[in-house]
C-alpha cells in the first residue's frame, strides 16, 4: 500500500510540477504584453476615448459575435480585446487598430450580408 501511497504522491507532484511551468510560462506571456504595451499616442487616446459612439461600436461588436456566418465571430472579437486592452494601459495604438478591426467587421458583415441577399434572389429567380 506504499507503493501506491508513493506513485500517487509523485504523480501529484508532477501534476503540480506541470501547473506550475504553466502558470509561469502564461505569466512571462503576460510580461511581455505589459512590456510591448507602452502610453504612445495619448492626445489621440483622449479624442478616442471621449467619442460617444465608441459605445455603440462596442455594443454593435457584441451583437455581432453570436451570428452563425462561419468564421465571423472571431471579427469582432479580436476589435472588442483591442478596445479593452488599449484603454486599460492607455495605448493609443491599440485602440485605434481596434477601430480599425471594427470598421473592417463591420465590412465583413454588410458584404456578407450583401452576397447572401444576392444569392438568396438568385435563387428564387430560379424556381
Amino acid at each position: 500500500m506504499t507503493t501506491n501511497g508513493n506513485a500517487s504522491q509523485l504523480q501529484l507532484s508532477t501534476d503540480l510540477e506541470l501547473l506550475y511551468a504553466r502558470i509561469k510560462g502564461e505569466s512571462l506571456t503576460l510580461v511581455e504584453l505589459k512590456q510591448s504595451l507602452k502610453g504612445r499616442g495619448s492626445a489621440m487616446l483622449l479624442i478616442l476615448l471621449r467619442l460617444i459612439g465608441l459605445g455603440i461600436v462596442i455594443a454593435g461588436l457584441g451583437l455581432m459575435l453570436p451570428l452563425p456566418i462561419p468564421f465571423s465571430n472571431s471579427i469582432p472579437a479580436w476589435a472588442v480585446m483591442l478596445l479593452a486592452i488599449g484603454m486599460m494601459e492607455n495605448d493609443g495604438l491599440c485602440v485605434l487598430l481596434g477601430h480599425l478591426t471594427a470598421i473592417a467587421t463591420w465590412a465583413f458583415i454588410g458584404l456578407a450580408s450583401v452576397f447572401a441577399v444576392g444569392s438568396l434572389q438568385r435563387l428564387l429567380d430560379i424556381f
